[in-house]
C-alpha cells in the first residue's frame, strides 16, 4: 500500500500541483468495505445525511461514497475495475429510495473521464480555487458592498433560501421542513460566517458568505497553495442576476481575503449550473477537484 500511496499522490502531483499530498485511505469503519485490486485500492462507505443539520439539504438523504487510489500503471483499467467491484457492492446493499452514488477526483486526470461516464457517473459538483491577486472584472458602480450584521439575518435567510430553490432544480439540493429554520441558527451562531451584502439604493439585492477560518480549518489542508478560506455561498436574487452585485461582492470579498493573508480561496459549484462556471472562471478560479455522481445509487454500472 504504500507503493501504491505514493504512485498515486506523484502521478496526480505532477498533472496538478495545486493538489495537496494525497492522504492515505481512512481506516475502515465497522460497515465500510475495503477494495484491493492489482494496482489499486479504495474505500466503500455508506454516508446518511443527519435530517437536523443542513448536510440534509444539500445532499442525497443516503450517499454510497467511494474513496479510491491507483497506481501509474494503466489507471483507468485499475479505476475501472475498482468501479466495476464497487458496483457490486452498492448493488448487494439495501438503498433508502433517495440516494447517490458519488465519487471525488482530481479535475484535470482526464484520462479517467471516459471511464467514470462508461459507469453511469456524470459530474456534478466541483471544488475550484482561486489564489491571491486574482481578480474579477470591473464591478457595476451603483453596487454597495457591506459587511452584514444581526439586523440583516431576514434578508440573508430569504436569499440562502432562493440559493437552495435553484439548486434543487438543478438536481442538488432539496428544502426541507427545517431548511429555513437551520439557515437561520447558522446565521446567529457563535461560528457564523463571515458575511458580506450587496445594496441597490439601501435595497439587498445580493449576500456572500465565508465559513469562519477558525471553524474550517480543513480549507488549508485542500490544497498545496497553503492558508485557505473557504467561500460557502454567493446569493443574486433572480431579478438581479447579470447587472453585476455578485461580482461586486466577489471583488470586494478577494481583497478583504487577500489583505487578510490567505493564499487561496476555495468554493464549491454545481457543474450543471449554466451561470456558475463561467462567472467563477472569470473570478479568477478554476477546478481543482470534481464531484462524480449518480442518483439514484442503483443506477451505477
Amino acid at each position: 500500500m504504500g507503493n501504491l500511496q505514493e504512485q498515486h499522490g506523484s502521478r496526480l502531483s505532477r498533472l496538478d500541483p495545486l493538489l495537496a499530498y494525497s492522504a492515505p485511505l481512512l481506516e475502515a469503519g465497522p460497515d465500510d468495505v475495503l477494495l484491493e485490486v492489482p494496482g489499486g485500492s479504495g474505500l466503500a462507505r455508506v454516508v446518511r445525511a443527519d435530517p437536523t443539520t443542513l448536510d440534509a439539504t444539500w445532499n442525497a438523504a443516503e450517499r454510497h461514497v467511494l474513496i479510491a487510489r491507483v497506481g501509474a500503471d494503466d489507471p483507468a483499467a485499475v479505476m475501472d475495475t475498482l468501479l466495476s467491484r464497487w458496483s457490486t457492492i452498492v448493488h448487494a446493499r439495501p438503498r433508502e429510495a433517495e440516494s447517490a452514488a458519488v465519487l471525488t477526483w482530481p479535475s484535470r486526470d482526464v484520462e479517467l473521464v471516459p471511464i467514470f461516464l462508461a459507469h453511469g457517473l456524470a459530474p456534478r459538483m466541483v471544488l475550484a480555487i482561486r489564489l491571491a491577486g486574482r481578480d474579477c472584472p470591473d464591478a457595476a458602480a451603483d453596487v454597495v458592498v457591506r459587511r452584514a450584521t444581526e439586523a440583516d439575518v431576514d434578508a440573508a435567510v430569504a436569499m440562502e433560501l432562493e440559493l437552495v430553490r435553484w439548486n434543487q432544480t438543478l438536481g442538488q439540493m432539496t428544502e426541507r421542513s427545517n431548511t429555513a429554520e437551520l439557515i437561520r441558527a447558522k446565521h446567529l451562531a457563535d461560528n457564523r460566517p463571515w458575511s458580506w451584502l450587496a445594496e441597490v439604493d439601501g435595497t439587498a439585492v445580493g449576500a456572500l458568505n465565508v465559513l469562519d477560518p477558525d471553524h474550517a480549518p480543513w480549507a488549508s489542508g485542500m490544497s498545496s497553495a497553503g492558508k485557505a478560506a473557504y467561500l460557502s455561498d454567493l446569493m443574486v436574487l433572480p431579478g438581479r442576476r447579470g447587472a453585476g452585485a455578485g461580482t461586486a461582492l466577489v471583488r470586494h470579498v478577494h481583497r478583504e481575503l487577500d489583505r487578510a493573508g490567505f493564499n487561496a480561496v476555495l468554493l464549491h459549484y454545481l457543474g450543471m449550473n449554466p451561470l456558475a462556471g463561467p462567472f467563477w472562471h472569470r473570478c479568477g478560479y478554476r477546478p481543482l477537484h470534481t464531484s462524480w455522481e449518480v442518483r439514484p445509487a442503483s443506477h451505477l454500472r
